[in-house]
């Protein structure tokens, strides 16, 4: 190969000083990395599934989004409780739910106590402000979730993000939207279904919805001269409904308390005497002792804290109410407890129909009863006696069953008999009729809890002649 010069003149290049392209090194092409850096740029939710059986969660809104909330946590087994708003009128559902004990209804605005010892936190109303919620989060770590509001929210539910992108879509819609057709809305929802939440891997183990009483390892002990703070344990009877029909003692123990574990049948008025934490007891049908765990291991747990605390259940606690099995519980763990007696519907409820229990020449003996034992069967109950009058709690269930029951035991088929449903409410109905007619009444009328059952010649004994026919007085 030659190469001329600016002279023309041709010189010969030496084949040493000749680099040809075959002759060049290939540099080798760098590999890519077997493990690329993760991109956090982007941030995101991680999909995980929640061991959510038994989790205390605070849903805080009063429409159907709230109310859709408050059905799919249920749905995954936790305990609900709906803070509705002090302005705002909850759903109908959401109504029906807690009068069906599903839930725990608090119809006034939220409070901080809300949060203790909640394992997570819905926001479904939109018009709350966000930074005293999240203050409120992080003060007490719970992971919160406000519908709508993602980019605000440590966990995502996506079915109410659906929802709610539904309604806002909808909202000038000529044709209203249907719920039920969002995925993941009610009632396509099955038992077996599990929790729909997204929630970030940035705290991988959120405080429990009810945490055990950690135990001081062996190194350590409390001097001999220093008494360990006790807790007080009062059990209150809360009456047949409405405040007016609590003791002074109740009202002074709910107003005193540091703590209230509440049935949920208690009416909302008598819970709004409450100014301290409030956590309602599950029990619905199918899972009482779970419940009843649920109750010791809160109670516990307070008391070793020397709090204050007010077990609050409906009617008389010792009729029928556990209320003795619960003394005996905590006596066992070293905290005898202080009862504050309340009035039985077994005798507020026929007297708020105007149904004497006894009256001269007509019953002069009362018999209390249950339609159920706690397995179900039914209790062995005493022949008929003519001048006795039967009162039976937690029957309208199995009404069918004990009507046939007393038929064996030769009570007359047409012996009067009233049905008094919500009694001491305003919405209090009674229905009259025989013996034989009531398991058509329960039907009629979807009578199923809050009700009580009076059977005896007392019921037409202020009503003037007997009638076979059903009477309803709403």
């Amino acid at each position: 190969m030659f190469q001329e010069s600016s002279d023309s003149a041709a010189v010969k290049m030496e084949p040493s000083n000749i680099a040809l392209y075959s002759d060049i090194p290939t540099p080798t092409p760098t590999p890519a990395p077997l493990f690329p850096p993760i991109d956090t740029t982007q941030q995101s939710h991680l999909s995980i599934q929640v061991k959510s059986l038994m989790k205390s969660v605070l849903v805080l809104g009063s429409d159907h989004i709230a109310t859709q909330a408050a059905n799919l946590l249920l749905q995954a087994g936790m305990i609900v409780t709906v803070v509705s708003g002090a302005e705002k009128l909850p759903t109908l559902e959401l109504q029906t739910r807690w009068r069906q004990g599903e839930l725990g209804l608090l119809e006034r605005d939220w409070s901080p106590l809300d949060w203790s010892g909640k394992a997570m936190v819905v926001v479904a109303d939109l018009e709350l402000g966000s930074a005293p919620i999240a203050a409120q989060a992080l003060l007490f770590r719970v992971p919160i979730y406000f519908v709508g509001r993602s980019e605000l929210s440590d966990f995502v539910i996506e079915s109410l993000e659906a929802l709610h992108r539904c309604q806002h879509r909808c909202a000038g819609a000529s044709s209203p939207c249907s719920v039920a057709s969002v995925p993941g809305s009610l009632p396509e929802r099955t038992p077996s279904e599990p929790p729909l939440a997204s929630i970030p891997s940035t705290d991988p183990h959120p405080p429990a919805a009810f945490p055990l009483q950690q135990q001081s390892g062996p190194h350590v002990r409390v001097s001999d001269h220093v008494q360990p703070v006790r807790g007080t344990l009062v059990l209150v009877g809360a009456g047949p409904g409405g405040v007016e029909h609590l003791t002074q003692a109740a009202v002074d123990a709910l107003k005193t308390a540091d703590l209230v574990i509440s049935d949920r049948l208690v009416s909302k008025e008598t819970l709004r005497l409450i100014t301290c934490e409030l956590i309602f007891a599950r029990k619905v049908h199918g899972r009482a002792r779970e419940a009843q765990d649920e109750i010791y291991l809160w109670g516990l747990k307070a008391l070793q804290e020397g709090k204050r605390v007010v077990r609050l259940k409906g009617g008389d606690p010792f009729l029928f109410g556990r209320g003795g099995e619960e003394v005996l519980f905590f006596r066992e763990h070293g905290f005898e407890t202080q009862v504050v007696p309340g009035l039985t519907s077994a005798l507020c409820a026929p007297l708020a129909a105007m149904i004497p229990v006894t009256h001269r020449g007509t019953a002069d003996q009362l018999l209390v009863a249950t339609g159920r034992r706690e397995d179900g069967s039914a209790p062995d109950y005493p022949p008929f006696t003519e001048g006795r009058t039967c009162v039976f709690l937690m029957a309208m269930a199995c009404i069918t069953r004990l009507v046939k029951e007393l038929d064996a035991k030769g009570y007359p088929r047409n012996l009067p008999a009233a049905i008094i449903e919500r009694a001491t409410y305003e919405d209090q109905r009674v229905f009259v009729g025989t013996l034989e007619s009531m398991p058509q009444v329960v039907a009629d009328h979807a009578i199923k809890t809050h009700a009580t059952l009076v059977v005896g010649r007392v019921v037409y004994s202020l009503r003037g002649s007997e009638n076979s026919a059903a009477v309803v007085h709403e």
